[in-house]
This record gives C-alpha cells, sequence and structure tokens, in this order.
C-alpha cells in the first residue's frame, strides 16, 4: 500500500512560531493620553529649558559665565523656595547626570576621573541680580576658587540709593577698617533723581557685603533692602543692586576677559529717568561677551610649510596675535628664518606689527584709523587683550604714578582704553584724550560718558597739538609712535603742553626684536631651539599694513603705514625736546603655549625676547619745546 503525503497542518504559526494559533492581527500603537486626558501630541520629549530672564554670555567646557535675575537664588538653599540658578543650568545643560566625565584626548585632562558638580564661583543674595561665573572642570574650580574667594578679579556694582554721596560724574573713596586691615570701595555717582541716585560701585578686595557696608555708612542706603524696625521706605519689590563688570584669567587659554552688562531699566526709572538704551525690566542688556575668552582668530593662510617644520601653529607670534585680537594692523610676512642648514623656513604664524590707536588726521600719508573705528573698538574693547590688561595697562599706571589732581594728556587716545584705565585707577585725577580720526574719538566719548567730567575727548593731530588744550602733568602716548611721522614734531608738542618737571611715558612695540617684515620667529630642528632672527634694524624704514588682518585685499583694502625706528632715534629726539629719558623698560609677553613638544621652548624664548619697549621721560625746559 502506497504511503500517503503527509498534509500541511492547516493551523498557521503565530509570531513567536508557536503551532496551533491562528494570525494575530497587526499590532497598534497604545494611544498616549495628555495632561488632559486626551492624546498626547507627537514628536520629540522636550527638555527642560532655561527662561529668558537667564541669559547665557559665554560656554565652554570649563565655566559658564551667565545673568542672574532678582528673586532667584544663586546656589540650593533649602531655606528658599524654587529652584536655584545653578540647579537650573544643570538641568538644561547636564540632565539627568550626578557627574560626567570628559574625553581623555581633551578636556581637564583628569585621567577620567569624573568631574564634579557645577559650582558657582561668586554668589549674589537671592534678591540681587548680575553676572554669575559657574564652574564646570575641576581645573576651573582649581584656578579661579582663590582668586573669587580673596576678590583678585575685576567687579564692579551698579546700585540705586536713597540720596546722594557726591554730585553726578563726582568719585569718592570709602575707607573702613576691618580686623586692622584697611578696606577700600570707590563709589561714582552716574545719575540723580526723584531723591535717589545711580552709583557704580568698585570694592576692592570684597564682594556684595562690602557695598552694602559702605553704602550704607556714606547715609545713602541700596534701595529695596530691609529697612530698620518701625521706619517704612519705598520698595519696588527688589533690592536695587546688580553686579555689572566681571574680569578674570581663563583656566585654560590664559587669556583675561572682562563682561560687562549694562544695568537694568528699572535702576533708571527708579529715578524718573529712561534709561540711555532699551533693556527689560529685570534681564539687564548684555554685550556679547562669548568672544571675550577665545582665542585669536586663526592667521592668513601662509606658504605650505616645508618638509622640515611642523605644520602645528607653534611659533609664539605675539606681535601677530596683538595685531590680530587688539590692534587695528594686518599681520604681514617676514622675511623667512633659516633653519640649521641655512635652508628657508616657512612661517605658520606670520608676525606682524601692532598698529597704534590713531594718527594723523587726513590728506596725503593719511595714516589714522578713522575708516575702520567701529571694527577696531569692537577688537579691543568687546574681546579685551591680554597684552593690555596685564602688562600695557599695568605698565603704565607704573610708570605714570597719577596723583590727585593731575591732569593728563592721552596722546593718540584712540577710543580711549587706556583713558579711562587712568581715571578709574586715579579718581581724582582729570584726562584728555586727543585722537586724528574723529570716529574713534566719538566712540571714546560714548564709552567714557559715565565718567563724568573727569575724562574729555577731542580731535586732534599729535604733530600739531592745540595751544588751547592747557597744560598737563603728564602725557603718555600707546602704541601709536610707530605710525606717526614726523616723531620730532610730535615730541616738541609734548614738551610744549607739559608743566616743568612733566612726565611723559610711551609704549611702543620693541623696534629691535618685533619690527615687521625685519623680524621673525625660526625653529632650529638640530638643537631643538626657538630663536628670533633680525635682519635689519639701525637703518629707518616705512612699511605699508593692512589696517583690517584678514578682511581681503586689493583695491578695497585699507592700508596705513608703520615707521621703523632704532631705538636710540626716540632717545635722541626726546632730548633735543627737552624730555630727556629717565627709564627705559622692556616688557615680554605672559602668554603661554597650548602643551605640546615645542611649547617648553617657546615659553621659554617668549619670555626672554621682549615685545613691548616702554620709554620714560621727564620735562625740564620751560615749555617752550624748543
Amino acid at each position: 500500500m502506497a504511503r500517503q503525503p503527509r498534509q500541511p497542518n492547516r493551523r498557521s504559526r503565530d509570531d513567536s512560531g508557536r503551532p496551533g494559533r491562528p494570525p494575530r492581527a497587526p499590532s497598534q500603537p497604545r494611544p498616549v493620553k495628555g495632561p488632559g486626558g486626551g492624546p498626547r501630541p507627537q514628536g520629540r520629549r522636550q527638555g527642560p529649558t532655561l527662561p529668558a530672564s537667564i541669559r547665557i554670555l559665554h560656554k565652554d567646557r570649563d565655566l559658564l559665565v551667565v545673568t542672574k535675575p532678582a528673586h532667584m537664588a544663586t546656589v540650593a538653599n533649602p531655606n528658599q523656595p524654587g529652584r536655584s540658578l545653578v540647579e537650573r543650568l544643570r538641568d538644561v545643560l547636564e540632565p539627568g547626570a550626578r557627574h560626567q566625565r570628559r574625553d581623555r584626548r581633551g578636556g581637564d585632562r583628569d585621567k577620567g576621573r569624573p568631574t564634579p558638580k557645577m559650582a558657582a564661583l561668586n554668589v549674589l543674595k537671592r534678591e540681587v541680580s548680575g553676572l554669575i561665573v559657574v564652574a564646570r572642570s575641576r581645573r576651573a574650580i582649581e584656578a579661579l576658587d582663590v582668586p573669587f574667594r580673596t576678590g583678585r578679579v575685576h567687579r564692579a556694582f551698579h546700585a540705586v540709593v536713597e540720596g546722594a554721596p557726591a554730585p553726578v560724574g563726582e568719585t569718592l573713596t570709602h575707607q573702613a577698617s576691618k580686623n586692622g586691615k584697611s578696606v577700600i570701595t570707590h563709589v561714582r555717582v552716574i545719575a540723580s533723581g526723584s531723591g535717589r541716585s545711580l552709583v557704580q560701585v568698585r570694592p576692592r578686595g570684597g564682594w556684595e557685603a562690602q557695598v552694602r557696608a559702605a553704602l550704607s555708612e556714606l547715609g545713602c542706603p541700596i534701595l529695596g533692602e530691609q529697612p530698620p524696625e518701625g521706619e517704612d521706605t519705598s520698595d519696588p519689590g527688589r533690592t536695587m543692586l546688580h553686579l555689572t563688570e566681571l574680569g578674570f584669567d581663563h583656566p585654560t587659554t590664559r587669556r583675561a576677559g572682562r563682561f560687562v552688562q549694562d544695568p537694568p531699566a528699572l535702576f533708571w526709572r527708579a529715578l524718573g529717568l529712561e534709561p540711555p538704551a532699551s533693556p527689560s525690566d529685570d534681564a539687564p542688556s548684555d554685550r556679547e561677551a562669548d568672544e571675550l575668552l577665545a582665542p585669536p582668530p586663526p592667521p592668513p593662510l601662509a606658504p605650505p610649510p616645508s618638509p622640515r617644520q611642523s605644520t602645528r601653529p607653534e611659533t609664539p607670534a605675539e606681535t601677530s596675535e596683538i595685531a590680530r585680537a587688539e590692534s587695528p594692523s594686518t599681520p604681514q610676512r617676514e622675511a623667512e628664518p633659516t633653519g640649521a642648514d641655512g635652508a628657508a623656513q616657512a612661517e605658520p604664524s606670520p608676525a606682524a606689527a601692532p598698529a597704534p590707536r590713531a594718527e594723523r588726521a587726513g590728506g596725503p600719508g593719511d595714516t589714522s584709523w578713522n575708516e575702520v573705528a567701529g571694527w577696531y573698538d569692537t577688537l579691543l574693547e568687546e574681546r579685551r587683550s591680554d597684552h593690555y590688561d596685564e602688562l600695557i595697562i599695568p605698565g603704565v599706571l607704573r610708570l605714570l604714578g597719577p596723583a590727585p589732581g593731575e591732569r593728563i594728556l592721552d596722546l593718540a587716545c584712540g577710543q580711549g582704553i587706556v583713558t579711562r584705565a587712568i581715571a578709574d585707577a586715579q579718581p581724582d585725577a582729570s584726562v584728555v584724550g586727543v585722537d586724528a580720526a574723529e570716529s574713534l574719538v566719538q566712540i571714546a566719548r560714548r564709552r567714557s560718558a559715565m565718567l563724568g567730567d573727569r575724562v574729555s575727548f577731542e580731535t586732534g593731530d599729535a604733530r600739531r597739538l592745540d595751544p588751547g588744550l592747557g597744560e598737563f602733568d603728564a602725557c603718555i602716548c600707546v602704541m601709536a609712535l610707530m605710525n606717526i611721522d614726523p616723531l620730532e614734531d610730535v615730541f616738541k608738542g609734548i614738551a610744549q603742553r607739559l608743566r616743568p618737571g612733566g612726565r611723559a611715558v610711551l609704549v611702543l612695540l620693541h623696534p629691535a626684536f618685533r619690527s615687521p617684515k625685519r623680524t621673525s620667529w625660526g625653529w632650529d630642528d638640530a638643537h631643538e631651539a626657538q630663536y628670533r632672527r633680525v635682519d635689519a634694524y639701525l637703518s629707518q624704514s616705512a612699511s605699508e599694513i593692512d589696517m583690517r588682518p584678514g578682511a581681503g585685499a586689493g583695491a578695497d583694502a585699507q592700508r596705513t603705514v608703520t615707521f621703523h625706528r632704532p631705538l636710540g632715534v626716540y632717545v635722541s629726539a626726546l632730548g633735543k625736546a627737552g624730555l630727556p629719558v629717565d627709564r627705559i623698560e622692556e616688557w615680554a609677553s605672559r602668554r603661554r603655549s597650548e602643551p605640546g613638544a615645542r611649547s617648553a621652548e617657546e615659553d621659554r624664548m617668549r619670555s626672554e625676547i621682549p615685545l613691548l619697549a616702554a620709554i620714560r621721560a621727564v620735562h625740564v625746559g620751560d615749555g617752550s619745546g624748543s
């Protein structure tokens, strides 16, 4: 009997492969209900966001700079309702993580150790608003914790106070004693109205508590503070105190940066005045500061490097960095350095001369910065410059030694960055800035409005100073003489405007080591050594440079002229004008290279080869300048 073929099982297999069950209907997604019982909108789930009153002004892997509104705690406090500023930042930027690990190839080089939670480096009371710096890495905490705790960072507050501690535009210094030490606080009155004043307060060594104590002892308590028992004051709903300025060195790049905010519009309206700009009532108008602590932009493309040279830009081209990031001049190609075998080498970072803050007002051979005034102001003021903050401004103040009651002339002042520094350092002195570029003078006036009549600016040629300016006790000319010719007319004018015994302080790119197109960095492969090549020094020359680095070339490029002179020419010309030199200083850069094979040698040579030369002369004539 033939065997019958086996019939297939009429029952199908289900999705799990088990026989005997009918096919399952295709699965349907389970409806998701929203908060009201209805269907929840489909799409990506949204995470927490920051309220509009919290603004992030700067963010990188090491730190944040943010604005704290009033009525919000800086750090968590069980006795205060609501989430703190740091908690809100952590919710948005580091959600669901108590610790984060950094990439070992970059980051904070902690060998994989967990990075601590965000930590606020400065704290403001709940009812106070202003700038807060939050550390995001261990190296940020280690580098900045002590400077912030001890008050060794730049800071300034704005406050609305009852009454007026001084007339508008004047600055007074409050001095108190604490634990046997002198505590100094500078208070400048910006505006007054309705029996109140808007003041700027710069405490030395302290923070919010020092500001409150100084204003209280001056008889001008901050508006909105808790009044003494039994008294009543007009309370706008918050303490009228705002941290408007913070300046510090970045823990990684070591670049000095400053963050500045205008006080809220509410502060002006408390005086019955309209604010000069249009900030919101509680979120102050901020000046974007993302670039303050960022590295300078890359240099223009250079010719391909030789096989003997690394393509990594390791050369310490301070001169180029000043020109790119802090001064309105263009990096110029210098003479190519030669290696150990005498072969020419290409520089990955061409060096250039930092341009002046102005000169020569129109006409043939015009070298003023009028055409690029706005661009230059943004580079110098908003991004700041570690060379100005760490070398130029402290050095000028040390050599100048401004005293109370003195009149000081800032020749070729540009947009007034050094002018304002002198006024801040010596509130009882008056400073007059003169520049050939009308656009820069207008910017200087606008930026210095809060200083009142202690600072003024005039348009004028450094070679033909107006006798109507009057006499001065001291004069400075910073990063400008390289772009002014003839030199003798400048020094003659300074001597005519200085009283006998008056000081003149001049700062310029060091002519022996940092002259454009005459000097350059080189690397000796045979000895693994950095060196500075000088191709010419004693002969004088004039070189054309572009004002705006990286902005393009051709017929539309803005150009000026920089003049090379040996140091002896400056000293001799000063002596002939009745301004004998009594001190010369050579200032080396304080920058450090990023870690690398050549970084130690670069740092050594950077500290050996001066970047700037500073000259101080004293007027011994009768004021004739002859």
